[in-house]
C-alpha cells in the first residue's frame, strides 16, 4: 500500500491523516508536504497516525525535520492516535521525548 495524505482541521489545527506505510520510498512526499505546511503554519501541526501501518528510521527522519522545522516558528509537530508498535518505536529512539504524542 502507498502512502496517503488526507488533509483535515481540527478547531484552528492542521490535521494531516497519514495512512499506509511511511518508509525510505514514501516518506519523500510526507516530508515535501510537512515542510510546505509549515510554511504556512500558525499553530501546531497534528499528524495523525491512527492508519499509519508502519514507520521507518527514514520515516523518524522526516517526522524530526518537520518537528525542527515547526520548533523555528515557536510551535510543535503533534502525533495522535499512536498505537502501540509505534509508541515502543518512538520510545526506544526517544521520539516520544521530542514530539507532542497524544
Amino acid at each position: 500500500m502507498e502512502l496517503k495524505i488526507e488533509e483535515t482541521r481540527l478547531e484552528n489545527q492542521l490535521v494531516l491523516k497519514v495512512e499506509g506505510r511511511l518508509n525510505a520510498i514514501t516518506t519523500e512526499e510526507l516530508q515535501k508536504m510537512l515542510l510546505e505546511k509549515i510554511e504556512k503554519a500558525d499553530n501546531d501541526i497534528i499528524l495523525d497516525c491512527e492508519k499509519l501501518s508502519f514507520i521507518s528510521s527514514a520515516g523518524l527522519r522526516t517526522l524530526l525535520i518537520g518537528q525542527k522545522a515547526l520548533q523555528k516558528k515557536g510551535y510543535s509537530l503533534e502525533l495522535l492516535h499512536v498505537g502501540n508498535t509505534m509508541m515502543r518505536v518512538l520510545e526506544m529512539t526517544g521520539f516520544d521525548k521530542m514530539l507532542k504524542v497524544s
